[in-house]
């Protein structure tokens, strides 16, 4: 059974959420505030967590903040409905996906399974359909987990969504356009400005370097990114 945080002031939203998490076989973790959220995060270890941005106290953005700097756990946030600046913000910051109020619990559900079958299923594949490796960086297919040197790679969703499909595209220059459409599922031309990417690939590189990685998406001036290898 998957665990399910969801964090929001409004108490109808959250019962209503809850019942509905519950009926399709969640189990519900609900809290008032970002404070209570936190102070449970690691003893809960959910499998997904629904984020409102709007929160009293720390709001959104700070709470989604202190939860990357503690966890992968995938999250989607709650932005106010055609707000693209807490969208933006939110997805630099790390949010996996958004979902804007008001909005119908049903298709919270269907984000929120989407989600978890990309976070279970996401892995990169060759043209012949086989797991693909650049350098020491590759995919693990029995512990599906990428891994440097055999030694699993703690990554996000989006971040696990971003390597794959560099391992999909090694040696390509990918402009950021592509990789909003590709990775965070843009329509073109929707939003203009963001740091999303920035951000994705800063913490994605950090941590190959950090584990050794000899592959890593390297910065193409004017142009966006390319994942190669050093040696």
């Amino acid at each position: 059974m998957s665990t399910v945080c969801v964090v929001d002031d409004n108490p109808e939203l959250l019962d209503l959420v809850g019942a509905f998490l519950v009926n399709d076989g969640f189990d519900a973790r609900l809290f008032p505030t970002g404070e209570d959220f936190l102070a449970g995060l690691m003893a809960i270890d959910p499998d997904l967590v629904v984020l409102d941005l709007m929160l009293p106290g720390l709001d959104g953005f700070e709470v989604l903040r202190q939860v990357r700097a503690r966890s992968s756990v995938p999250v989607i946030i709650l932005t106010a409905r055609g707000d693209d600046g807490d969208y933006c913000r939110g997805l630099a910051l790390g949010a996996d996906d958004y979902v804007a109020k008001p909005f119908k619990p049903h298709l919270l559900m269907a984000r929120i399974k989407a989600l978890l079958r990309r976070v279970d299923y996401d892995r990169p594949e060759s043209d012949t359909g086989q797991p693909v490796s650049l350098g020491n960086v590759g995919f693990d297919p029995a512990r599906n987990q990428f891994v440097v040197e055999g030694k699993p790679l703690g990554l996000t969703a989006q971040e696990r969504r971003l390597l794959s499909f560099f391992l999909e595209h090694p040696g390509e220059a990918l402009s950021r356009d592509r990789l909003l459409e590709a990775v965070w599922g843009f329509e073109e031309g929707r939003i203009t400005q963001t740091r999303a990417v920035d951000e994705a690939n800063r913490r994605l590189r950090k941590k190959l370097l950090a584990a050794g990685a000899t592959a890593y998406n390297r910065t193409v001036r004017g142009v966006g990114y390319e994942f190669s290898d050093g040696r």
